[in-house]
């Protein structure tokens, strides 16, 4: 993943600034979501 600096937040376009901070979070977030799926079958297996 490649750093964003200051220096690009002023000289680099909003697209691909969009893109630079946007794919990180949002696969962080489908890892997460993922996560408490998986989280959410055991319990409801074996608990419930």
């Amino acid at each position: 993943m490649a750093k964003v600096s200051s220096d690009d937040l002023g000289t680099e376009s909003i697209g691909r600034l969009l893109i630079k901070q946007a794919v990180p979070a949002s696969i962080g977030i489908l890892v997460m979501s993922l996560n408490i799926l998986v989280d959410t079958i055991f319990v409801g297996n074996w608990i419930g």
